[in-house]
C-alpha cells in the first residue's frame, strides 16, 4: 500500500475543482475525495467548471468527459490556455481511443475509469503529488541561487517516476535513482556523459519520427512544455508505454538550455483500455451471432435485410430471401437427443455456408429456422438453383455421435422488390412460401400472391 498519509498531507493543502454532471456520482465521489482534499469546489458541467476555475485559486482538476454545454476535454483545453501547468485527472467511464489520445495531447496527468478504484486513485494522486513537488522544488531552485547539485539530486531521487534533466546536446545532467540503478546494464558510449536516447531506447541516435517524437527538440524549438507517448522496450525486452512530460529549462538570458523530463509508465492503462475494447468486441459479437452455430442471429439478420433493401433501391437491383425450415427435426431431438440435434444444426451451418457466395448472408433466426439473403440477382431461376443446391447439401446423410442422420428441409423464397418492398412483409411471405412447400410435394416454393 502506498504511503497514503504523505499523499494526504500534501493533497489536503490543495484546492480541488471536481467537475461531474451526474448528481449521484458527484455526491458519492465527493464523499471519497474529502478523504484527500480539505478544499473541494464542485461544478455540474464544463461551462460551470470553467467559470469556477476562473474565480478560484485551483491547484488540481478532476473532471468527467461527457457533459452538457461544454465537455470535459473542451473545458480542459480552455483552462490550459489560462494555465498550461494546471494538473488534470480525467474521471470517466468512456474508453473511446480518441478521448484517451486527446487527453494525452492536452497533457492530462491521469486517466481514472469509473467506478473509482482506490488503488488507481492513489497511484494517480501519488504521481501528481510527485510531479507538483518536483515542479515546486525546481521553481524554488531557480529563485534561490544557493540551491546546489546535491539537493536537486535528492529531489529527483524522491520521485517514483523516472526523471531526467537533459541538456540541449542530449546529455543527461541529472537522473533519478530508478534510472541510475540500471545504467550499468545499458550499452552507453560515454558512461560519464550518457545520452537520453541511450537510456530510454538503447539506441545510438536521437528519437525521431511519428512513433518516437523527440521531446527535447520540440521544447527547445517552441520553448513550451510538451507531452508525448513512447513505446519502449525495457532492459528485459518487455513492451512499455511511457508518457513523457517535458518542461523547458531557461538560463539567465531566457534561452532554453534543456528540459526536465518525467516519464510515467501508462502500460497498465493502455493494457486495461485494450482489454476493455476486446470485451466490448466480444459483447458485440455475442449480441449479433448465434452461440451454437456462429451464424448471424435474428438481430443481425434484420439489420442486414434493411441494408439489402437500401442497397437494392440504390442500385436498382433485386435480391432473394429464403426461409428454411428443417423437416422432422423435432423427431431427431425427441428420439436421438438434443445433443445430436445441436450437432445436426452445426453441420448444416457449415455445409450450407459453403454453398453461398461471400456477399450473401446465412442466418439462424431460431430453433431449426434459417434464412439466406441472396443479393444482386437478375432472375428468380438463380434463387431456385441455389435453393436446390442447399437442399441437396442438407439431404446428404450425416454421422452425428454415432447416429446416421438423414434430414431434409422446406424452403420458401420471396423476391425483392417483386413480392414486397417491406422487410416485415418479405419475411412473412417467405415464411408462408415455406409452409406451402412443406404442405405440398415440392420442398422449394416461390411466394405467389393470391389474386
Amino acid at each position: 500500500m502506498k504511503n497514503i498519509e504523505n499523499i494526504i498531507k500534501y493533497t489536503s493543502k490543495l484546492h480541488l475543482l471536481y467537475v461531474e454532471d451526474d448528481k449521484a456520482i458527484r455526491e458519492a465521489s465527493s464523499f471519497l475525495l474529502e478523504n484527500f482534499f480539505d478544499i473541494i469546489t464542485t461544478a455540474v458541467d464544463g461551462k460551470d467548471g470553467l467559470e469556477k476555475f476562473k474565480n478560484n485559486n485551483i491547484d488540481l482538476i478532476i473532471t468527467d468527459i461527457n457533459m452538457p454545454l461544454l465537455n470535459g476535454l473542451e473545458m480542459i483545453s480552455k483552462i490550459k490556455e489560462i494555465d498550461k501547468n494546471i494538473k488534470v485527472i480525467i474521471f470517466s467511464a468512456n474508453i473511446e481511443p480518441k478521448y484517451f489520445t486527446e487527453s494525452i495531447k492536452l497533457g492530462v496527468n491521469g486517466y481514472l475509469l469509473k467506478p473509482i478504484d482506490m488503488e488507481y486513485l492513489i497511484n494517480i494522486l501519488e504521481n501528481v503529488v510527485s510531479s507538483m513537488r518536483l515542479r515546486d522544488e525546481l521553481e524554488h531552485s531557480r529563485q534561490i541561487e544557493e540551491q546546489n547539485h546535491k539537493h536537486l539530486q535528492t529531489v529527483v531521487d524522491a520521485s517514483h517516476d523516472p526523471i531526467m534533466i537533459i541538456k540541449a546536446d542530449y546529455s543527461i545532467e541529472f537522473m533519478s535513482k530508478s534510472i541510475r540503478k540500471d545504467i550499468h546494464k545499458l550499452n552507453i558510449a560515454d558512461i560519464n556523459s550518457p545520452k537520453c536516447y541511450e537510456i530510454s531506447h538503447r539506441r545510438d541516435s536521437p528519437c525521431d519520427g511519428l512513433s518516437h517524437p523527440c521531446p527535447l527538440k520540440d521544447v527547445i524549438e517552441s520553448k513550451k512544455s510538451t507531452t508525448v507517448v513512447h513505446q519502449h522496450l525495457d532492459i528485459y525486452n518487455n513492451t512499455r508505454y511511457i508518457e513523457i512530460g517535458a518542461t523547458p529549462l531557461f538560463d539567465e538570458n531566457n534561452e532554453c538550455i534543456g528540459i526536465v523530463e518525467i516519464g510515467t509508465d501508462i502500460t497498465k492503462h493502455i493494457v486495461a483500455q485494450e482489454s476493455l475494447l476486446k470485451q466490448k468486441d466480444v459483447l458485440r459479437y455475442k449480441a449479433h451471432y448465434d452461440k451454437l452455430t456462429d451464424l448471424a442471429n435474428k438481430t443481425l439478420f434484420e439489420d442486414r435485410l434493411s441494408q439489402s433493401i437500401e442497397k437494392a433501391n440504390k442500385n436498382k437491383s433485386k435480391f432473394a430471401l429464403f426461409f428454411i425450415d428443417l423437416n422432422k427435426f423435432k423427431w431427431v431431438n425427441d428420439n436421438l437427443g438434443h445433443d445430436v440435434g445441436d450437432i445436426v444444426l452445426q453441420n448444416i451451418a457449415t455445409i450450407v455456408s459453403k454453398d453461398i457466395r461471400k456477399e450473401d448472408m446465412f442466418a439462424r433466426i431460431g430453433g431449426d429456422e434459417f434464412t439466406i439473403i441472396m443479393e444482386n440477382i437478375t432472375q428468380k431461376e438463380s434463387a431456385i438453383a441455389l435453393a436446390k443446391k442447399v437442399l441437396s447439401s442438407i439431404e446428404e446423410p450425416m454421422l452425428c455421435s454415432g447416429y446416421k442422420v438423414e434430414i431434409s428441409a422446406s424452403i420458401g423464397i420471396v423476391i425483392y422488390p417483386d413480392d414486397s418492398t417491406d422487410a416485415v412483409e418479405l419475411l412473412k411471405y417467405a415464411d408462408i412460401a415455406m409452409y406451402n412447400a412443406k404442405a405440398g410435394t415440392e420442398n422449394i416454393k416461390l411466394y405467389t400472391k393470391k389474386v
